[in-house]
């Protein structure tokens, strides 16, 4: 507990009982310290709207180090600050570290975006492996519908399957390798976990990652196999016989990039993606969420995947949540949403439509 008001963000980001208050939804009629101090200081609100700005889009627990909370700041403040026309309410004494990073970023853009714009070959590599043989305990998933079909894995990654496609996996991954079998086109969000990389096994092509967005078309009559990064990167080469380890000559792909396997050649090449021919919508969904009003945010959701995602309109008239969802998949977009709204509040999934419960309203 604080012994006098903080009055930056800093000290607000700082401060435990703060966090844990956010966390817990911001109730501004729960008893605490926090929902106390801000009724004796409503001057104040705009400034605890920051702060809790800040902490939603972290994604982090009540427990920051002082280097985790410079991060989160050069992160995520000129986005809030952008929004809120205020770029000096509080000195930062490491913004200038944040805007090398954020130059930084811009500058491998540039790079990535010159050093793409040409179509390359990469590598030929030995012929590709036959048609390998799924296990009959896999579990055999085919679109035969004309929308995208949502598919959830073992380890809550999602998928969404163009129609006339078969994605086939295990009842329970590996302990070491996550492994899934497409014919057809799909698009990806992975499930972060560093020391399970997640594979696709194509006729052909291995796309191996450890957590990240993309979409993958390997239809078995078609000659190329195209990969599309959206977040993160991955890494692809041809198949063979250990697929298991990458080739030395493996292409990573990074967002925005866009591979091409020749099956007929071996050969891959890479380039910027057309936006004209992406293989989904879903390469340029975003869900960076500025102040957004959290039903309207339920409801793109909902509509991105297919989904009936029912909620009490009452209890979040005033909720609004800034956060970037993008390199989650979607039961994390789920579960951050609801973490940001409180700790009581739960989602319950069943096919094709999600309730929202527990809620109790925002400040």
């Amino acid at each position: 507990m604080p012994d006098h008001p903080p009055l930056t963000i800093e000290e607000l980001l700082s401060d435990v009982t703060f966090r844990q208050w956010v966390h817990a939804g911001c109730r501004v009629n729960d008893g605490s310290y926090w929902a106390g101090w801000l009724k004796e200081n409503p001057g104040q609100k705009h400034l605890v709207r920051q702060a809790a700005d800040i902490l939603r889009a972290s994604h982090l627990n009540e427990t920051l180090e002082d280097s985790e909370i410079d991060e989160i700041v050069a992160g995520t403040w000129e986005r809030i600050a952008e929004r809120d026309k205020v770029r000096k309410l509080t000195p930062f004494r490491r913004i200038a570290a944040g805007a090398a990073a954020v130059a930084a970023s811009i500058a491998i853009c540039i790079i990535v975006w010159f050093s793409g714009k040409e179509t390359l070959p990469v590598f030929e590599k030995k012929p590709i492996a036959a048609s390998r043989t799924i296990p009959s305990s896999w579990i055999r998933n085919t679109n035969e519908g004309t929308k995208p079909q949502l598919v959830i894995l073992p380890d809550s990654s999602s998928v969404l399957l163009l129609p006339g496609s078969t994605l086939s996996y295990p009842v329970a991954f590996e302990a070491d390798m996550r492994e899934v079998n497409l014919n057809g086109a799909a698009f990806f969000e992975i499930a972060k976990r560093k020391q399970h990389p997640f594979l696709v096994l194509t006729n052909g092509l291995m796309t191996k990652v450890t957590g990240t967005s993309f979409s993958v078309r390997a239809f078995e009559k078609e000659k190329n196999i195209e990969v599309v990064v959206k977040t993160g990167h991955v890494t692809v080469y041809s198949d063979h016989a250990d697929y298991k380890k990458v080739n030395t000559d493996a292409v990573t792909l990074l967002p925005e990039q866009h591979g091409i396997f020749d099956k007929t050649q071996v050969k891959i090449t890479t380039g910027i993606a057309d936006p004209v021919n992406d293989m989904l919508a879903m390469q340029h969904a975003s869900f960076d969420f500025t102040d957004e009003p959290v039903p309207r945010l339920l409801d793109s959701i909902g509509s991105t995947y297919g989904l009936n995602i029912k909620y009490d309109v009452r209890s979040l008239r005033n909720c609004v949540l800034t956060t970037s969802l993008n390199d989650l998949p979607l039961q994390g977009k789920l579960k951050i949403i609801c973490r940001a709204l409180g700790d009581n509040v739960k989602y319950e999934m069943n096919g094709n439509r999600v309730t929202v419960k527990g809620l109790t309203g925002c400040y």
